[in-house]
């Protein structure tokens, strides 16, 4: 039923205890042969051959056809290169924006920034000006509302600390009076600071200006290019791998609309590529888009987007067969992404800058993937595992011998210890004998 071991010993010292088993290990005088025990048992055997059986399909199934056991892996090394195109206008001024406008910075490393809305703050110059009354501001900072004390109608001893830098910038220690919004009955005395004025303002009743007077729905029919290069270093050095290389544009596989991106991360549906074949077709020219009003949604306040491209491929087939594949999720928890960045210019000796905060759809790309080829060292390693697992059912079938009714008997024909002496004056066969017997009350 399975390997069995017979002892051979040649005499030795005999001891008792731990000091036996010390003197054994230091000096052996034991050898282990295999002896072979044929259990006539029709369950056991069932069980030995099932597990058998189905510790074989693992080997073939999981390790060999669907892990690819056989072959040695390299991971991919590459990078993508983005291009945005496309044009847009504002909502409310219908004023006409292309990519080279809407994308900024112009090249990042591994990823892309879209800009889909703005605030813009025009002319501003170093001087003195009233503070903001800003609701959740960062409480490192101190206030730019003037303390009223026992008087806040007319704030006649207001106090605002000196030199004190706030949010926006340094306090000069006075207190002005200030009415912004339209709506609001009473003024505010607000801390004067100086800083780069007028500041910028997103309380839309102070400035009077529509929220959404600079969102650029048209976005959403821009196309995102993105081309990844790369190679896989150990396995094929001169073998570079591109989702575009000398092919033609393909939707949803080298080719996409921001809008179709933005649903994606919604939804986690995946963008399927459209062939070319189909592309050119008359009948579907271009792939069915996804829902727009995730990025409607998305619009006002930006989104920030992992796109992560993966190139998992088994190079025994050829190259051209491995594609990369794509999916999308949004990372930002609906918060947004924005930015801020400023136009500087003299006008007259004067230093002037226009502010403009960018909020936008931003890009991030992780590019990674394992290659497979056949490999000798490779397949022969996993042969040898597998091999060893098969033994697995023999030692099963052994453990259910071992914890049987007729243990004893098992055991005794198992295990059988051979001593030279013994073996001049006959005792071996004696022993063989017993078991013998024993044997034939186990069948």
């Amino acid at each position: 039923m399975g390997e069995n071991i017979a002892l051979v010993s040649a005499r030795a010292p005999v001891g008792v205890g731990w000091q036996a088993r010390v003197y054994n290990l230091l000096f052996p005088s034991e050898y282990q042969s295999v002896k072979f025990v044929r259990v006539a048992n029709p369950k056991l055997a069932g069980f030995h051959r099932l597990v058998f059986l189905l510790t074989l399909a693992y080997v073939i199934g999981y390790q060999i056809i669907y892990d690819k056991g056989y072959q040695k892996v390299d991971p991919f090394a590459g990078t993508p290169l983005v291009k945005v195109k496309g044009v847009a206008k504002t909502r409310r001024s219908g004023k006409v924006y292309d990519a080279v406008d809407l994308v900024k910075p112009a090249l990042e490393e591994n990823s892309v920034f879209i800009q889909t809305n703005f605030f813009e703050t025009p002319k501003q110059k170093r001087e003195k000006c009233p503070g903001l009354d800003e609701k959740g501001g960062i409480p490192a900072y101190v206030s730019e509302v003037c303390d009223c004390g026992d008087d806040p109608v007319n704030c006649s001893a207001g106090h605002c600390l000196e030199n004190v830098p706030t949010e926006n910038g340094m306090t000069t220690g006075k207190c002005v009076r200030v009415k912004r919004a339209k709506t609001e009955s009473k003024t505010k005395f607000m801390c004067e600071i100086e800083a780069w004025c007028p500041l910028e303002d997103e309380n839309f009743e102070n400035t009077g200006r529509l929220r959404d007077a600079n969102i650029l729905d048209l976005v959403a029919n821009f196309t995102v290019f993105v081309r990844v290069d790369g190679r896989f270093p150990n396995l094929a050095p001169n073998t570079p791998m591109s989702n575009f290389g000398n092919r033609e544009l393909i939707w949803n596989a080298n080719l996409f609309y921001v809008s179709d991106i933005v649903a994606a991360a919604h939804t986690g549906k995946a963008l399927v590529p459209l062939k070319v074949g189909n592309r050119t077709s008359k009948t579907q020219q271009y792939p069915p888009r996804l829902s727009q009003q995730y990025f409607l949604q998305a619009a006002e306040k930006g989104a920030e987007i992992f796109v992560d491209v993966a190139w998992n491929c088994n190079l025994d087939i050829s190259k051209e067969s491995c594609e990369a594949q794509y999916s999308f999720q949004r990372v930002d928890n609906g918060k947004g992404f924005n930015y801020r960045d400023s136009i500087e210019y003299t006008i007259g000796n004067v230093a002037m800058r226009d502010t403009i905060k960018r909020y936008g759809i931003r890009l991030v790309f992780r590019v990674h993937g394992i290659g497979g080829k056949f490999d000798m060292l490779a397949s022969t390693i996993v042969l040898g595992s597998g091999i060893g697992l098969l033994g697995i059912s023999t030692v099963l079938a052994d453990l259910l011998l071992y914890w049987g009714k007729r243990n004893r008997i098992f055991v005794t024909a198992k295990y059988q210890k051979v001593v030279e002496a013994d073996n001049e004056s006959g005792e071996d066969s004696q022993d063989d004998e017993e078991i013998s017997r024993q044997y034939e009350r186990l069948n």
